[in-house]
């Protein structure tokens, strides 16, 4: 599965002026609480709303005094349960403000666990290191993402059905 981080700027750009864009990829929208995601609902596109924060970060409130959103193994759970129903020969495009830190460890376990440990295509492994240079994961996202993936494999078991 060929997978692409980028930045909310770099699918905003792309629709307003491609009206097929959103059928050429499948997505996984990561946006901060008291945000949204600029992509339509639609059964290939994920929203995920959570914070850019690690379990240690303090404060994790914002300004206002509302809670900031923690990523766990509920969130971790969303994102096995829609790669299992998407088409993975379709470039699976992830995204968050920045196109980094988030959506940089959702891409890098994805990488690592489909493209390699499931050995799904071993070129797309190292293609992702490519196509996504400047990657910073969050921790916090990237250990509980790898934890679940363990607990609840993607492939076998009849999970695998749409490789």
């Amino acid at each position: 599965m060929r997978i692409l981080v980028k930045p909310r700027k770099w699918i905003e750009s792309r629709l307003e002026g491609d009206q097929l864009f959103c059928s050429k990829f499948d997505f996984i929208s990561i946006f901060s609480s008291k945000d949204f995601s600029p992509l339509p609902d639609r059964p290939n596109v994920l929203k995920l709303e959570f914070d850019d924060i690690t379990d240690m970060d303090i404060p994790q409130k914002h300004a206002d005094g509302s809670p900031l959103i923690l990523f766990d193994a509920g969130l971790a759970g969303r994102i096995i349960r829609f790669i299992r129903g998407i088409d993975r020969q379709k470039i699976l495009v992830i995204h968050c403000d920045a196109g980094v830190s988030r959506s940089g460890a959702v891409g890098e376990q994805l990488n690592e666990y489909c493209n390699r440990i499931g050995g799904n295509d071993p070129r797309n492994y190292a293609l992702f290191f490519e196509d996504n240079p400047g990657l910073s994961p969050n921790p916090l996202v990237a250990r509980v993402l790898r934890e679940e993936l363990e607990r609840h494999p993607i492939f076998g078991d009849g999970a695998d059905s749409k490789a």
